[in-house]
């Protein structure tokens, strides 16, 4: 076994957001292996959208609720695939991609995750759209329903109401921490994309306060703008699935003190069950 990247325990903000990072720097293939092919979808997505507003200024608004739909989706897959990778590492028996995905069920794990992504993200999306409180609630309450279907095994509608059942004693502290998270994420991610926007907005001759109709050079514009957009997801969306991950095993601690039952072999025994079986980890 090799020392954690987190403390095995209930984990602070700060922990959360550095044992984010230091997960995603031990085990790099993983990360990026299984963000870029997001990465990949989420840039032609923006690639679509650009070119929409530029061609069709009428669908925009339609084409940025898709694009909001595939982030959502996006971040549920991602956080889903790498959940094992953060358990094992927390639990000190780090594990390579490979077996990360197999733990994640191969394809078809990767199927019920992109079921449980578009559930998940149409009804967050509706519920910002149709009651704004609705959608934020949701947001919160499903934060980990991705990580619970690949570690636990479980369907799309088990995870969710796993999800539900996890968050709803400390529902605020998770928001919260997730908030952050997808602050700090954005920062990165506006960091990663800016050199990339401002030369697009050079090539495209584009202004302050200009329209999307008076760009200059509209294919290299979108092509400069989607291939900053491939970067970010590619560099920073593991970061916030690790988050993900992190929260999920931070209320398993919280909640069902898993920290106490992986500490239980090397302690005296207890006749109290364990609450979840945790040998395959």
């Amino acid at each position: 076994m090799t020392a954690p990247a987190v403390p095995l325990r209930p984990l602070g903000v700060a922990e959360v957001l550095d044992g984010a990072v230091r997960l995603v720097r031990r085990n790099p293939r993983a990360a990026f292996g299984f963000a870029l092919p997001v990465a990949v979808v989420q840039a032609a997505l923006v690639a679509v959208v650009l070119t929409t507003t530029y061609s069709a200024p009428a669908l925009s608004t339609v084409s940025e609720l898709l694009r909001l739909l595939v982030s959502l989706s996006a971040g549920t897959v991602l956080a889903g695939l790498f959940a094992p990778v953060v358990v094992s590492d927390v639990l000190g028996r780090p594990i390579p991609a490979g077996e990360a995905w197999r733990r994640s069920r191969g394809a078809r794990g990767v199927l019920l995750l992109v079921v449980l992504g578009v559930v998940v993200a149409l009804a967050e999306t509706l519920g910002l759209v149709l009651a704004l409180v609705g959608g934020i609630w949701l947001w919160g309450a499903w934060a980990v329903a991705g990580p619970a279907l690949t570690v636990e095994g479980l369907g799309p509608v088990a995870a969710v109401r796993r999800s539900f059942r996890l968050t709803s004693p400390r529902f605020w502290r998770v928001w919260g921490v997730r908030a952050l998270g997808s602050v700090v994420t954005e920062v990165l991610g506006l960091l990663v994309t800016l050199p990339f926007s401002a030369l697009a907005a050079y090539v495209g001759s584009v202004g302050f306060g200009q329209s999307t109709g008076d760009i200059t050079h509209p294919a290299l514009f979108v092509t400069l703008t989607a291939l900053g957009q491939l970067l970010a997801v590619a560099l920073v969306a593991p970061i916030g699935a690790s988050i993900d991950g992190l929260i999920y095993v931070d209320l398993r601690m919280r909640v069902e003190g898993l920290d106490l039952v992986v500490a239980a072999p090397s302690s005296p025994p207890s006749p109290a069950p364990a609450p979840m079986p945790v040998s395959a980890w």
